[in-house]
C-alpha cells in the first residue's frame, strides 16, 4: 500500500499510528515497506477498507475488524429478467438461483399475453402474440369486427356489408344497428327494372321497383288482346268464328262483315268490266259503295292494234296507244327482214345471192352472199412498197403502216445507192456511189448499179444534163443544167498539170478510148 499525504501528516503530527488509522494507510518510513497488520482477536490479520475483507464483509477501520455486510448489500447482480440479485446473509453471498416459472418476466396485453420465467434460464422467453382473428374488447361500433391483428393488438376493421339486389335501396351501415338497406328517394324518380316483361317505364317507389302494365289493344273486335308474361310481346288471339261475331271492315264495297281467323272480313261487291284495256272496274272511289271505271297507271302495257310486231303498247288516260314497231334487223346484209303480225316473230329470209356484201371485215374484199351469209372474200393487200413500214391490217380500220426507227436498214430501190436506212419521214434513202474517176475528159455516171466513164470525139469529157458527152463544153465541166439535175457523177476540171500529171492524164485517157472500143 501506498503512503498519502494525510498519512505523512498524521505520523508527523501525532507521531504514532494509532490516530490515523481510518486513513485506510500504514506508514512506509524510511524504505517503504508495508508494516504487517493489526491482529484482530480470532488471530486474522486486521483491516484497513471493505476490500480487505471479501464478499459480504466490511471493515470497522478504527478496529481494523471485518465485520457482516448489511442484508441489502447485492453480492450477485442479475443477469437476465429471470435471474434475481443475490444479497448477503450472515457474511456470506447466497447460491445463484433463477426464477421460477411463477414469476412473470414479460406484462401482457389482451392480444399479447404475458411471459412468465422458465426456471432454467435467465433470459424471458420470446415474445408471444395472440393468434390473428381471436376476438378482443370491442370498440361499441357495430359496423366494425374486434380481433387481434397477430401482431399484438387488437384491431377494429370495417365490416363489409352484403350486397344489396334491390335497385330501389342503397346499402348503409349504422354504428348502433349495423348492415341495413335505405329505400332510395321517389323523386326525382330513380329508373329500375321490376323484370316484368309486361310493364314500362319502371322506377322507384318506396324502395320498391314498379311499372305500367303494357296496353295490348289492337282495336279489333275479332281478337282478344293480352301480354306475353315471358317475352312482353303483345298477343292478338284471334275470336272463335262460331258463332259467327259482327263487325265492321271499314269497306263500303263488302256486306256481311263477320270475324274469320281474327281479321274483320265480308263479301266483296262485284262492278261489271268496260271492256277497256286502260280502266279498271271498282267499288268505292269517289262513289262511295258504289262501282266506277278507273284509268290504269299511265304506261300500263296494253295491246292497241292487235299487231304484235308493235312493243310496249301502253296506256295514256284511258286510250291504249300503239308502241314502236319491232326492229327485225339482224344486221346481215343478205337477208330480207320482215316480223309476222300473228306472232311477233321476226322473219330473217335469204336474198342477194352472189350480190356484193361486208361481212364486217375491213380486211378483206370482194365478199358476196352465199345461201343468206355474208362470205368473206380476198384478203386486203396492205403492201405499200415501203420497206421503212411494218404493214398490217386492222379488221375494224382496214391497212395500217407503221414507220419503222430511224436508222433502220432498207432499201430504197436504188442499185446506184448504197448504205440505206429509214428516214424520221418514213422513207427509205441512201448515199450514191461515186464514180468520180478523177479524168476530166469522162463523163461519169452509175447505171444498173455500175459506173460507167463515157467519153465523145471532138468533146472534152463534160456532161449534159441527161448524162451524155456534151462535146461544146470545152473545159471538160459540167454544164449548168447538169448541176441543176443532181447528177451523181461529176468531172474535176483541172489545169496546168505538170509533165508527170500530164502523163498520168493521157494514160488515164487512152485506157478509156481503148475500152470504148471493145464496147463497141
Amino acid at each position: 500500500m501506498r503512503y498519502t499525504l494525510v498519512s505523512l501528516c498524521c505520523l508527523v503530527s501525532f507521531g504514532g499510528l494509532a490516530g490515523c488509522a481510518s486513513e485506510g494507510d500504514l506508514p512506509d518510513i524510511g524504505s517503504q515497506q508495508q508494516q504487517a497488520l493489526p491482529t484482530q482477536p480470532d488471530g486474522d490479520p486486521g483491516c484497513f477498507d471493505d476490500s480487505d475483507c471479501g464478499i459480504c464483509k466490511v471493515c470497522n477501520r478504527s478496529t481494523g475488524i471485518c465485520g457482516n455486510a448489511s442484508s441489502l448489500t447485492v453480492c450477485r447482480a442479475s443477469a437476465g429478467p429471470c435471474d434475481p440479485a443475490e444479497r448477503c446473509s450472515s457474511g456470506t453471498c447466497p447460491a445463484n438461483t433463477l426464477s421460477s416459472t411463477s414469476v412473470v418476466c414479460r406484462a401482457g396485453g389482451e392480444c399479447n399475453p404475458a411471459e412468465n420465467c422458465t426456471g432454467t434460464s435467465a433470459a424471458c422467453p420470446a415474445d408471444r402474440f395472440t393468434s390473428s382473428g381471436v376476438a378482443c374488447t370491442s370498440d361499441s361500433n357495430a359496423c366494425t369486427t374486434d380481433a387481434c391483428n397477430g401482431a399484438g393488438s387488437c384491431a377494429h376493421t370495417t365490416v363489409t356489408c352484403p350486397g344489396d339486389t334491390n335497385p330501389c335501396t342503397d346499402t348503409t351501415c349504422s354504428p348502433t344497428t349495423g348492415c341495413g338497406n335505405t329505400n332510395k328517394p321517389d323523386s326525382p324518380a330513380f329508373a329500375c327494372n321490376d323484370n316484368l316483361p309486361c310493364t314500362l317505364g319502371d322506377v322507384c317507389v318506396g324502395g320498391t321497383c314498379r311499372g305500367t302494365p303494357r296496353v295490348c289493344d289492337d282495336t279489333s273486335v275479332c281478337t282478344t288482346d293480352s301480354c306475353n308474361p315471358s317475352t312482353g310481346a303483345c298477343v292478338f288471339t284471334p275470336v272463335a268464328n262460331t258463332p259467327a261475331v259482327s263487325c265492321n271492315d271499314g269497306s263500303n264495297c263488302t256486306n256481311g262483315d263477320v270475324c274469320v281467323g281474327g281479321t274483320c272480313s265480308g263479301t266483296g261487291t262485284v262492278c261489271p268490266d268496260d271492256g277497256n284495256q286502260c280502266t279498271t272496274s271498282m267499288c268505292g272511289g269517289s262513289g262511295g259503295g258504289a262501282c266506277s271505271n278507273v284509268a290504269l297507271p299511265a304506261g300500263t302495257l296494253c295491246n292497241a292494234d292487235n299487231d304484235l310486231c308493235t312493243d310496249r303498247d301502253s296506256c295514256v288516260g284511258t286510250t291504249c296507244t300503239a308502241g314502236t314497231r319491232r326492229n327485225c334487223d339482224d344486221g346481215n346484209p343478205c337477208t330480207a327482214d320482215s316480223c309476222n303480225p300473228l306472232n311477233g316473230v321476226c322473219v330473217n329470209t335469204p336474198t342477194s345471192e352472189g350480190g356484193a356484201c361486208s361481212d364486217g371485215n375491213a380486211c378483206t374484199t370482194g365478199d358476196v352472199c352465199t345461201a343468206g351469209v355474208c362470205t368473206p372474200g380476198t384478203p386486203a393487200s396492205c403492201d405499200d412498197n415501203n420497206s421503212c413500214t411494218v404493214d398490217a391490217c386492222n379488221t375494224s380500220t382496214g391497212c395500217t403502216h407503221d414507220s419503222r426507227p430511224p436508222s433502220t436498214s432498207c432499201d430504197d430501190g436504188n442499185v446506184c445507192t448504197t448504205s440505206d436506212t429509214c428516214q424520221a419521214n418514213g422513207s427509205c434513202s441512201g448515199d450514191q456511189i461515186d464514180c468520180d474517176d478523177m479524168d476530166p475528159g469522162t463523163a461519169d455516171s452509175c447505171q444498173a448499179g455500175t459506173c460507167i466513164h463515157s467519153t465523145s470525139p471532138g468533146g472534152d469529157g463534160g456532161t449534159s444534163a441527161d448524162g451524155a458527152i456534151d462535146p461544146g463544153n470545152s473545159d471538160g465541166g459540167t454544164t449548168p443544167a447538169d448541176e441543176a439535175a443532181g447528177c451523181g457523177c461529176r468531172t474535176n476540171p483541172r489545169s496546168g498539170l505538170s509533165g508527170s500529171g500530164l502523163l498520168l492524164g493521157l494514160a488515164l485517157a487512152l485506157a478509156v478510148v481503148v475500152r470504148s472500143r471493145r464496147r463497141r
